[in-house]
C-alpha cells in the first residue's frame, strides 16, 4: 500500500486538492490521508503528521503539501526523509500573510502561530535538508506568495515545474497523472 498524505494549506480544511487525491488515488493500491491539522499550533501539526508517517511505515509514505500545508512539507521531509510533491509551499510569511491571520484568527491566537512558523523556517532554513526528495509545483501567477526565496533555497530539488496558474492552482486535476509517476518512481 502506498499512502499519500496530503497537508492542505492555511484554512484548508476542504480543500479541493485533498478530494482530487482521495477521488484519483484511493484503491487498494493507495491510501490518501488528510490529516486534521492543529490550528493553534504548527509544531503539533508537524508532530502529528510525522507520527502518522510513523503508524503506516516510512518507506510507504508520499506527501504532497499546498501553500501553508507545502511549507509544512519541507519540515516534515526534513524530519523523516520521505519524497514529496509541493505545491506553492510558503517558504516566506510576510507581514501581509500576518495581518490576514490576524484579521481571521485574533491577535493572541495569531502570535502564537506566526512565532510557531518563524521557528519552523528557522530550522527548515539551517538544518540539513535532501533537496532530492523534493517535487515542485510552482505557479508563475502566484498572487499570495513570492515564491524567489524558496528558489534560492532549494537549488536542487528532483524536479521542479513552473505553471502559468494562481495560488489555488486550479490546474491540479490535470496533473494527477504526473503525481501518479512521481509517486510510483518513489514509493
Amino acid at each position: 500500500m502506498k499512502n499519500i498524505i496530503y497537508i492542505h494549506g492555511y484554512k484548508g480544511e476542504n480543500s479541493s486538492k485533498g478530494k482530487k487525491l482521495q477521488a484519483f488515488f484511493d484503491s487498494s493500491e493507495y491510501k490518501v490521508h488528510v490529516p486534521v491539522q492543529d490550528p493553534d499550533s504548527p509544531h503539533n501539526t508537524i508532530a502529528s503528521i510525522v507520527e502518522l508517517i510513523n503508524e503506516v511505515g516510512v518507506n510507504s509514505v508520499f506527501i504532497v503539501g499546498s501553500s501553508r500545508g507545502g511549507f509544512y512539507g519541507l519540515r516534515v521531509v526534513q524530519l523523516t526523509n520521505v519524497p514529496c510533491l509541493l505545491i506553492n509551499p510558503a517558504l516566506n510569511f510576510s507581514q501581509t500573510n500576518y495581518n490576514s491571520m490576524l484579521v481571521v484568527d485574533g491577535k493572541e491566537k495569531t502570535e502564537k502561530v506566526y512565532k510557531e512558523i518563524i521557528e519552523i523556517k528557522d530550522k527548515i532554513l539551517s538544518e540539513p535538508i535532501n533537496q532530492e526528495l523534493f517535487n515542485l509545483f510552482i505557479s508563475t501567477n502566484d498572487e499570495i506568495l513570492d515564491h524567489s526565496e524558496l528558489l534560492k533555497f532549494m537549488m536542487k530539488p528532483k524536479s521542479i515545474e513552473m505553471f502559468e496558474d494562481t495560488h489555488k492552482f486550479y490546474g491540479f486535476e490535470a496533473t494527477l497523472p504526473k503525481v501518479k509517476q512521481m509517486i510510483d518512481a518513489s514509493v
